[in-house]
């Protein structure tokens, strides 16, 4: 569902929508390119009760954030967003949580929060955690979405790009924000597209866009 790289560039840190948690490091060829994975791990994810092997709708985990000490993870179905210590979320409980700044009854079952990101601390959001839903929307069909930490902390939304259903992002180094979003149908085959949104428009109310760069689709 998410995958995180560690400061180094070859350990990661990944979350699947069966529950689990997955470590492991990346190798590269001699011009850097990606050429395989090793100690590879899975572990089941706790929930805030410490009990694990639960069913998946308990712990359908979506997205992933790493910052300061901490492993950040958005659960759909059972909407929430729940933070794990790091290092030692493998063998932890959720240590705390993030509230959304909208009612969480208008996340739908299979399309709650699929993106959580850290803005730069030196960025316009000045460090806060954004999120994204899949596919909710908002009374004027937008994506809802938010910010949720900080001075700036508050409900925001996003442009919707059908048939594109937001999958992760990333912040730059300049606080811009990189929405990745992918579409899919039995007809029409996979397709995917980045939108870049400008990291100072991203505040309490507002409605944000950007300009996207789709791939070519792929047909089945």
């Amino acid at each position: 569902s998410a995958i995180r790289f560690r400061p180094d560039g070859s350990s990661v840190v990944a979350v699947m929508d069966t529950g689990h948690w997955r470590e492991g490091a990346v190798t590269r060829d001699e011009q850097g390119r990606l050429s395989g994975i090793t100690n590879l791990t899975a572990t089941p994810m706790a929930d805030r009760n410490g009990d694990v092997g639960l069913a998946k709708w308990k712990v359908d985990s979506e997205g992933l954030a790493l910052r300061d000490g901490q492993a950040i993870v958005s659960y759909e179905q059972a909407h929430r967003i729940d933070i794990y210590p790091d290092p030692g979320f493998a063998g932890s409980k959720p240590i705390g949580s993030l509230a959304l700044p909208f009612p969480i009854s208008e996340l739908r079952s299979n399309a709650g929060i699929e993106t959580i990101a850290v803005s730069p601390k030196d960025s316009p959001l000045a460090g806060a955690m954004i999120a994204i839903a899949e596919r909710s929307v908002d009374k004027a069909d937008n994506l809802l979405a938010g910010i949720l930490d900080g001075p700036q902390r508050g409900a925001f939304s996003v442009v919707r790009k059908d048939p594109y259903a937001a999958t992760d992002g990333a912040f730059l180094p300049n606080g811009d924000l990189l929405l990745l979003e992918r579409r899919f149908s039995f007809g029409s085959g996979l397709g995917m597209q980045i939108r870049r949104i400008p990291g100072d428009r991203i505040k309490p109310g507002a409605v944000v866009d950007g300009n996207g760069r789709q791939r070519p689709s792929t047909s089945l």
